[in-house]
């Protein structure tokens, strides 16, 4: 067995999910639902990516081919396919039964992973868990770009959410944002506030919209 307990560290990571899913279902429909919902995403993104960038792999090394490792590669895709539309779902008739119906998937999953996979990697794994878990963390805890969509958002309700979510980034994440027009006034506090950004036209929906990316140094 690891003695700094790889499956402790990757549970911790899922309630830590767990509580972002339910700040989206919370806030379902209102003016921060957007965002909620962009922050769970993103970081169950990372968190899958850690594992079939890091822990699979390994896995995969001491297991038969198949198994309960093709069943979390295909529940990871089936849980992408829902957060897609959900990056984007304002309203309360399309956002809640993403969220519901992604709560049930996620909770099934995550007891897999706990009760079966977790413990195989702490038995499978024990030689090489320190440097895995330094991966696991790094990866999982470094968001890199999140994406935030307020474009279909009433005003003052853009301005509002990409603030919140411009202020929120850590040291090297980046927020690209998607906004219904060139945010002239945001451009000043993101500068007085130390970020860089570069920003472009793009089509969205028939129309076109303005993208901003921004970074904090």
């Amino acid at each position: 067995m690891s003695g700094i307990a790889l499956p402790r560290l990757l549970t911790d990571q899922h309630r830590e999910l767990d509580r972002l899913l339910e700040a989206a279902d919370n806030l379902c429909g209102t003016v921060g639902g957007l965002e909620a919902q962009a922050l769970f995403c993103d970081a169950m993104e990372r968190h899958i990516e850690a594992e079939e960038r890091a822990l699979f792999p390994a896995l995969e090394k001491r297991m038969a081919p198949g198994g309960p490792l093709a069943v979390m590669r295909r529940e990871h895709d089936a849980i992408r396919a829902l957060m897609t539309p959900l990056r984007v779902a304002v309203e309360v008739k399309v956002c809640a039964p993403l969220l519901a119906t992604l709560t049930v998937l996620i909770q099934q999953h995550h007891v897999k992973e706990e009760h079966v996979l977790y413990p195989l990697s702490d038995t499978l794994l024990a030689d090489c868990a320190p440097a895995l878990i330094e991966t696991l963390t790094t990866e999982s805890g470094s968001a890199r770009e999140r994406f935030l969509d307020v474009s279909q958002l009433p005003p003052p309700e853009p301005l509002e959410s990409a603030l919140r979510a411009i202020l929120s980034l850590r040291s090297g994440e980046r927020l690209r944002l998607r906004v219904p027009h060139e945010p002239y006034p945001l451009y000043g506090l993101i500068s007085e506030h130390g970020f860089r950004y570069e920003s472009k036209v793009v089509p969205s929906q028939g129309e076109t919209v303005c993208e901003v990316l921004i970074t904090k140094p």
